[in-house]
């Protein structure tokens, strides 16, 4: 499957669109069209499979309106943002055919599959704020390439933009949360955790789970809930190098706390120990702690 002609397949619903088509002068990359310097955008992310997964979803999205209503992107206006934003938490009312429950987006040929559709629901004001946050970073990017000669997003308010507050932190460090522990007392409970290494695949699932588990309790300060309900999606690359876990936490308030490198090497471990790697990236729906039988029939 080429995953560039992806694009090339959202429904446009048969709408004439004006596009500002060809290179131009000092463009730093061979873009012609929207289509072209949204590749290019998300070829940048190539390495990352689940983050180009997750940005992939809200750059479609976004090509996608700009051609239902024939909005270039070297024509919007903070105003066109606007109307954005109101159509993903209106989709269900204004396009219910682009809405469905979650299924394969393509099948097992690489086509495209019929019953897949963009919208699962009405974007929330989490989904709102995560897609605001996305697409004013793609179209930095765009005027970092010569693509376009502003970047409208930053005309918008932080309240618009962000429907729900940030509370990102700055990278904690391991130990530091674990206050009501001794430090060598920590150093020696992980100890115990990354010996416990040897056995059968219910063993080695179960260590690994539990090394990359005690390090996110602490390096995150996360609670029982949100640990519970956090999904593997959650965890992602907002730019080359930094990874963010997205949350909502005390007051419903949605924020990003940042992770180590050392933590995110725990997760890829943990992930590869259920069967998820480069080629079979992990849904972004499945349980980041899920009962670990279940994960053994992986």
């Amino acid at each position: 499957m080429n995953k560039d002609r992806i694009l090339e397949k959202i429904p446009n619903r048969d709408v004439v669109f004006e596009e500002n088509r060809g290179f131009q002068p000092g463009m730093l990359v061979r873009a012609r069209d929207d289509q072209e310097i949204t590749l290019e955008f998300l070829s940048k992310y190539s390495e990352s499979a689940q983050t180009e997964r997750v940005f992939r979803k809200e750059v479609e999205r976004f090509l996608l309106w700009s051609r239902l209503t024939n909005r270039p992107y070297r024509s919007i206006l903070k105003d066109d943002l606007e109307s954005y934003i109101s159509f993903c938490r209106t989709v269900e009312q204004s396009h219910p055919d682009l809405v469905g429950p979650s299924v394969s987006k393509f099948n097992k040929q690489g086509e495209l599959n019929p019953k897949w559709r963009p919208f699962k629901e009405n974007l929330s004001d989490k989904g709102i704020s995560f897609a605001c946050t996305v697409l004013q970073t793609f179209f930095a990017f765009m005027c970092d390439a010569g693509y376009l000669n502003g970047n409208a997003w930053k005309m918008l308010s932080a309240r618009t933009k962000r429907p729900t507050p940030s509370v990102a932190t700055q990278d904690r460090k391991l130990l530091t949360l674990a206050q009501s522990l001794p430090e060598e007392t920590v150093k020696l409970l992980l100890q115990e955790i990354d010996d416990f290494r040897f056995g059968g695949p219910v063993e080695r699932r179960h260590a690994s789970r539990s090394s990359f588990l005690i390090r996110f309790l602490l390096g995150t300060g996360a609670r029982r809930e949100e640990t519970a309900l956090a999904k593997m999606g959650d965890i992602f690359e907002l730019r080359p190098g930094q990874h963010v876990w997205s949350v909502v936490g005390k007051g419903n308030k949605q924020g990003w706390v940042a992770l180590g490198p050392k933590l995110i090497e725990r997760f890829d471990s943990y992930k590869r120990s259920l069967g998820f790697n480069a080629t079979v990236p992990a849904p972004g729906d499945f349980p980041l702690f899920g009962h670990i039988h279940e994960q053994v029939n992986l």
